[in-house]
């Protein structure tokens, strides 16, 4: 599952290069490169720094930390989006084929693996991969039990509401 998502999306990435970026785009991209360089969740135009308080920081900081490992090219931050994204896809296989047959769960992930939103979704700096990483998780942390599983749902919802209100 993960080779078909990734493939298909890497195919698309090459055959259809897309700008991007959209109208939020540069919010993330503003307010990310300001956390790499030290200097806290604020955007920046025109030279005069406003800080972010109305606008979640889960999907800034996630860019953030990959400007701060040095992977500042957008072509390399979409293409780790993507290879996220594909990751998705065996997942939810799994996580479908504990509750119905093995038809089901291919289906799903497939459904998944090829759909165009999610696909071209990728190709944007935008949170949406990004949330819908958190909110699968998420839903995936749902069957933990043991000694840390409260810990473990506390932090990923915390991590929910800082990437979509």
């Amino acid at each position: 599952m993960f080779a078909v998502a990734l493939i298909f999306r890497v195919g698309i990435f090459v055959a259809m290069p897309l700008p991007g970026y959209s109208s939020d785009s540069f919010a993330y991209v503003s307010t990310a490169k300001e956390i790499a360089a030290g200097h806290g969740f604020q955007f920046v135009r025109d030279g005069v720094a406003s800080p972010m308080l109305l606008t979640e920081p889960g999907y800034s900081l996630f860019l953030g930390f990959w400007y701060f490992l040095g992977i500042t090219q957008d072509k390399a931050v979409l293409l780790i989006q993507a290879i996220l994204a594909a990751l998705l896809a065996p997942a939810i296989y799994s996580y479908v084929l504990r509750r119905s047959t093995p038809a089901v769960a291919i289906a799903a992930a497939l459904v998944y693996a090829l759909d165009p939103l999610a696909t071209s979704s990728c190709f944007f700096l935008l949170r949406e991969i990004f949330v819908m990483l958190v909110i699968l998780t998420g839903v995936f942390a749902l069957d933990l039990s043991g000694k840390w599983s409260a810990a473990v749902k506390g932090c990923l919802v915390g991590a929910g509401t800082l990437s979509f209100p």
